[in-house]
């Protein structure tokens, strides 16, 4: 479980809430379709993601106080007295911190460019996961490597590594990923066999059938490379036709 706190949230109608004072700037990211396609190039996928991303990102200490929230001071007495505490790192919902996570990583990846790891994660980043492809098995194992060690340079742990060729590796230093399902970018990838699957949603089926619900029910299939078209096209032709 993670809790997430809701920093649209107002003290009274018409105060304003954390997210109302920040200023919202869309984070640099690469494009998922692409990214998608990229990793079905190389012989060799290769998927990771950097441990509690947001939380290794500290504020500084001027800007801690609008970031108070209320505890129980005993955790298992709901009737305990609150505790004010104070967030020292970004938190999740603010509506600036997708774009402090981009501009802290790629500020690293700027300062450690001689690392050969660097323009790989850049170009293969998506919010805190990396997904990429490689040619052959050494290039795999070096990028393991030096990828690992550009990101804890920053603080960041890179792990959750999912390939068969970087198994023994990984497992040694506590970052493998053992599933045998991965979900990449909101796909389902089966390493063992190297297949890309989708996530199965059934149709709810309503007594009285509206337009607005049929365009519910196709607008809940996620597939950013177009290999359902053949079937979602049916969907799209029967939303027309109404």
């Amino acid at each position: 479980m993670r809790i997430v706190y809701d920093c649209s949230c107002r003290k009274v109608t018409g105060s304003a809430s954390l997210n109302d004072c920040l200023r919202s700037t869309p984070p640099e990211l690469n494009d998922l379709t692409l990214l998608l396609m990229k990793f079905r190039i190389g012989q060799y996928g290769v998927v990771s993601d950097i441990e509690k991303a947001f939380l290794n990102v500290m504020l500084h200490e001027d800007d801690r106080d609008v970031t108070r929230f209320l505890w129980l001071s005993d955790p298992t007495d709901p009737c305990s007295a609150l505790t004010t505490y104070r967030f020292r790192a970004v938190l999740f919902e603010a509506t600036c911190s997708p774009f402090i996570l981009s501009a802290t990583i790629l500020k690293l990846l700027t300062l450690n460019k001689d690392n050969p790891a660097a323009s790989t994660i850049s170009n293969d980043l998506y919010v805190d996961n990396v997904v990429s492809s490689f040619t052959s098995e050494t290039d795999v194992l070096k990028n393991f490597r030096q990828a690992r060690e550009l990101m804890a340079a920053g603080g960041f742990n890179l792990r959750s590594w999912t390939s068969s060729e970087l198994r023994t590796m990984a497992e040694a230093e506590g970052v493998v990923d053992r599933d045998a399902v991965i979900k990449v970018l909101g796909l389902l990838w089966e390493p063992e066999i190297d297949q890309m699957s989708f996530i199965m949603r059934s149709i709810n089926s309503k007594e009285k059938a509206t337009k607005r619900g049929l365009l519910q029910q196709t607008s809940t299939m996620y597939d950013p490379l177009g290999m359902l078209a053949p079937v979602t096209i049916r969907a799209k032709l029967l939303i027309q036709d109404l």
